[in-house]
């Protein structure tokens, strides 16, 4: 039950904030539609090389989690759906991180895991997005 309530808070907040890429560039929301603490917002897809979007992929962020913070789906961690697309939403804190650290794995292991270093762009309400697209390679 829990699961399917947070499915559905991400999906009501990621349409909210315009993760939905044109271009492959989400567009900032105004302020006033994250109330409360700023949120640190990442999207993006992932595909092959032969521009293949890839199901199942995991992809965590990194450099703004604490040591101990467990890996909480939609959170600190999401895997892509059927387009190779995926939204990660997590309170930013305290911080303003100028670039975070993506990693990407494929469970299957028939690709290379990748990580790469992404800016963020903040709006002005505080909330840092970051578009974070990956290609990966067979390994």
């Amino acid at each position: 039950m829990k699961r399917y309530i947070l499915y559905w808070m991400i999906l009501v907040v990621c349409t909210l904030s315009g993760c939905a890429k044109s271009d492959h560039e989400p567009n900032l929301p105004s302020s006033h539609e994250f109330e409360g603490a700023p949120r640190l917002v990442i999207c993006g897809q992932v595909q092959n090389e032969s521009g293949e979007a890839l199901e199942g992929i995991y992809v965590a962020v990194y450099g703004v989690r604490t040591e101990n913070e467990n890996d909480l789906a939609g959170y600190n961690y999401a895997l892509t759906d059927t387009a190779g697309e995926y939204t990660i939403i997590r309170y930013r804190g305290r911080e303003t991180p100028s670039s975070i650290t993506v990693v990407v794995t494929d469970p299957y292991e028939v690709y290379s895991a990748q990580d790469e270093d992404f800016d963020v762009r903040y709006d002005s309400g505080g909330n840092g997005f970051v578009t974070a697209d990956f290609v990966l390679k067979a390994q």
